[in-house]
């Protein structure tokens, strides 16, 4: 009996030091990237976009780790930091004009100049996307209004708890024109939502029109001193 319950606590004894290497190892090696992550998101978010801290965290994408992930916000400093149950912390702030930056894990951040405020200009009556003004009341003929609304209020409906869709904001564009838009309680057209892949697509378009319209060249040198050096593979 004896030689039995040895047995069995070495095994446990294994077992443990095992899952107590792997969090290490997890917290040395993918916990900065989680916790950098869940910093910058959440601080966006909050000081960003304007969301209560609940709200950021209820709209953090859903992943194995999310129960273990901690964090905390500075209102007064705009600073959230996030963690892995304590271990892997990391820092993100805000910055009038700049936005939220990853604080580095060693250092601080670099003292930015002030950004000059421009005159503001009253873009109300410009129709859009030069300016602010969309008709959505006279629709295109051959559009069916209904349809179309009935398509958008799809998009908000949630139909699977275990996979919230989460929507917040429809915007159709039809012949360089908006024709319809909807947005979620809490939202509207001057919220600043995070573009995710969306934003890199809207970019890479417009680099190919510059590009098809001579405007740009892809193999000039970008004005990055940092990328100077003949050996860097973005020179």
């Amino acid at each position: 009996m004896n030689k039995w319950i040895k047995g069995t606590l070495l095994i446990l004894g294994i077992i443990l030091i095992l899952i107590f290497a792997g969090f290490l190892y997890v917290s040395a090696t993918i916990g900065p990237v989680a916790t950098g992550y869940t910093a910058k998101m959440l601080a966006s978010g909050i000081f960003v976009t304007g969301q209560s801290p609940e709200q950021a965290w209820a709209d953090f994408p859903d992943n194995p780790i999310k129960g273990l992930l901690k964090y905390s916000v500075n209102e007064k400093n705009k600073t959230v930091t996030a963690s892995l149950i304590g271990f892997a912390r990391r820092k993100a702030q805000f910055r009038d004009g700049y936005g939220v930056t990853l604080i580095p894990r060693k250092g601080k951040l670099q003292k930015l100049p002030g950004i000059k405020e421009l005159p503001p200009i009253n873009l109300s009556e410009v129709p859009w996307p030069d300016g602010n003004y969309v008709d959505l009341e006279n629709l295109p003929k051959e559009i069916n209004r209904g349809q179309l609304q009935r398509a958008i209020s799809n998009a908000f409906k949630e139909t699977n708890p275990d996979n919230p869709r989460r929507t917040r904001a429809v915007i159709v564009v039809y012949n360089g024109k908006i024709i319809a838009e909807q947005y979620a309680p809490g939202y509207d057209k001057d919220t600043r939502f995070i573009g995710w892949s969306m934003s890199k697509s809207v970019i890479n378009a417009l680099i190919g029109i510059l590009v098809r319209e001579g405007k740009l060249t892809i193999y000039d040198k970008a004005p990055v001193p940092e990328w100077s050096d003949p050996a860097d593979p973005r020179h």
